[in-house]
């Protein structure tokens, strides 16, 4: 079964998002609670658009 490809436009979006979230996370304030939930949320939402560009790099 063939896999889809990312179009030029899907991978550049889904890279600059990766490169706003990790700006988000490394400038996030400290000191940061074990339960804070928007860094857990900024966190997760990297690990899924790093697991969206490496599935089709490919």
């Amino acid at each position: 079964m063939s896999q889809r490809k990312l179009s030029t436009d899907e991978a550049n979006r889904l890279e600059h998002r990766l490169a706003e979230l990790s700006r988000l996370v490394r400038d996030y304030p400290t000191p940061i609670a074990r339960c804070d939930e928007q860094l857990a949320a900024l966190l997760e939402e990297r690990t899924r658009v790093l697991e969206e560009l490496n599935k089709y790099a490919s």
